[in-house]
């Protein structure tokens, strides 16, 4: 660590595990698309990434409307 401090390290640990699973997701993800590709089937990863992309707007758009839902909430106050 490049810190001392107690609740920097406190912070990392909280998150060390959700960070390796995800090494382990992105590597799956990585070795299947070099298989597609490999098996020339561009078809099916276009629309696979067209829904991931959908899902992360819809997500985006969804936390947009719940902070500006939040500020309302923090107006009436």
């Amino acid at each position: 660590m490049f810190t001392d401090d107690s609740q920097v390290h406190e912070l990392i640990r909280s998150v060390w595990i959700l960070l390796a699973l995800v090494q382990i997701l992105n590597a799956v993800v990585f070795v299947t698309d070099g298989i597609l590709m490999g098996m020339n089937d561009f078809k099916f990863l276009a629309i696979v990434q067209t829904l991931g992309l959908m899902g992360l707007v819809i997500s985006l758009f969804l936390q947009i409307l719940f902070l500006i839902h939040f500020i309302k909430c923090l107006d009436e106050y």
